[in-house]
C-alpha cells in the first residue's frame, strides 16, 4: 500500500519498498500519541504558570510587532519596497476584511499568510515581506483605514512570529487541535521549563535551518522544493567545527530558492540510518522530490570545511 502523506518517510533516501498496514498504522498511531503528550504537556501548567508565561509571550510579540512596524517604515522612506511587487498598497476591502479577522493568527497563521502547511520557509518568507509592505498602516491615507491596516498588519506580524522560526512552526504543526489557540502561552512555556532538551541542538533558534525529524520530512520535503541537509552527531567534534561553516551556507541561500535543514542523528536514527545509510558525520545530501531522481552526498571533515563550503554553492547552483 502507498497511498497517504505518512507512509513514504524514506522515499528519497535509500529505502524503496511500501511499508505494510500495520507499519503505516503504527506510525500514524505514533504521531497521535505525541499530539496527545503534547496536550497532557499544556493542561500540566498550573494557572500562575500559564498566566506568567501567556503575558511574557504577549510582551515579546507586541515589541516584535512595533519593531517589523519602524523597521518596513524606514524601508519604505527609503523606496526599498519597489522590488519586492508590493509598491502598492492593500485594497480597501482587503484591509477590511483582515482587519475584521485580526486574531487569526495564533490559530491559523498559514491562512493569514495566504499558504498552505507544506510551503517552504522561502515562499513563507516571500509571502510575509509582501503582505507586511502592502499592509502598512503608513501607505493608507484615510485615518479609519490607517487603523485598521495597522490591525491587519499586526496579524501578519504575528502569523510570522510563529512559521518564519522553524522551530516554532514545527512545535505549531504538532499540537494540533484546540490547543492552538494557547499556542503562544505554551510555546513560552516550554521555552522556560516545561521543554524540550535542546542543548546538543546545534542550530536552536535559527531560522534559516530547519530541524527534519522522521515525523516532520513528509511535510516539509515536498514538491518541487530543493533541500541542503546536514546529518550530525552532537558528540561528534567535527559536527561542532562544520556548524558555523554552515550556519554561513544557510545565510549565503536565504534569498535562493534552496531550503536548508538538519537532521540530530542522536535522536533521529531511524531517518539517518535506516532511510539515508548515514555512516559517518558530518554529512551533507542535496535532497530533491523522488520525482527528480536527482540527490547529491558530500561528507566533510574539519579538514574539508572550506573545500565543502564552495562544492555546496556550486552544487546548489546547478540544481536550482
Amino acid at each position: 500500500m502507498c497511498t497517504g502523506e505518512d507512509d513514504h518517510i524514506g522515499n528519497v533516501g535509500t529505502v524503496k519498498s511500501c511499508p505494510t498496514r500495520a507499519e503505516v498504522e503504527r506510525k500514524r498511531q505514533a504521531r497521535r500519541d505525541e499530539e496527545e503528550k503534547a496536550r497532557a504537556e499544556r493542561k500540566r501548567m498550573s494557572d500562575e504558570e500559564a498566566e506568567t508565561c501567556r503575558q511574557r509571550a504577549e510582551g515579546k510579540l507586541r515589541a516584535k510587532q512595533e519593531e517589523e512596524l519602524e523597521r518596513l517604515r524606514a524601508e519604505t522612506n527609503d523606496g526599498a519596497d519597489d522590488a519586492d511587487g508590493a509598491k502598492a498598497a492593500a485594497t480597501e476591502a482587503e484591509i477590511r476584511r483582515r482587519a475584521a479577522e485580526a486574531g487569526l493568527a495564533q490559530t491559523d497563521p498559514y491562512g493569514v499568510l495566504e499558504l498552505d502547511s507544506e510551503a517552504q520557509m522561502t515562499a513563507i518568507r516571500k509571502a510575509y515581506r509582501q503582505l507586511s509592505l502592502r499592509l502598512h498602516p503608513d501607505k493608507v491615507k484615510s485615518a479609519e483605514l490607517k487603523e485598521l491596516a495597522q490591525k491587519a498588519f499586526m496579524d501578519v506580524v504575528a502569523a510570522y512570529e510563529v512559521l518564519g522560526d522553524p522551530e516554532k512552526r514545527a512545535a505549531y504543526d504538532n499540537l494540533g487541535g484546540q490547543d492552538q489557540a494557547q499556542f503562544n502561552t505554551f510555546w513560552e512555556w516550554e521555552q522556560y521549563g516545561g521543554g524540550s532538551d535542546s542543548a546538543h541542538d546545534f542550530y536552536k533558534g535559527n531560522k534559516l535551518i530547519s530541524p527534519l525529524t522522521e515525523k516532520l520530512w513528509p511535510r516539509r520535503v515536498v514538491g518541487d522544493a530543493i533541500w541542503l541537509v546536514e546529518f550530525y552527531a552532537p558528540w561528534c567534534s567535527a559536527c561542532g567545527t562544520f556548524a558555523e561553516p554552515f550556519k554561513t551556507i544557510a545565510k549565503n541561500l536565504e534569498d535562493d530558492n534552496i531550503e536548508v535543514g538538519a537532521v540530530n542523528c542522536a535522536k533521529e536514527g531511524t531517518l539517518c540510518g535506516e532511510h539515508f545509510a548515514v555512516t559517518s558525520y558530518p554529512m551533507i545530501m542535496m535532497v530533491t522530490k523522488p520525482s527528480h531522481s536527482h540527490k547529491s552526498q558530500h561528507h566533510t571533515s574539519p579538514r574539508s570545511t572550506r573545500a565543502c563550503l564552495h562544492e555546496c554553492a556550486a552544487c546548489c547552483s546547478a540544481a536550482s
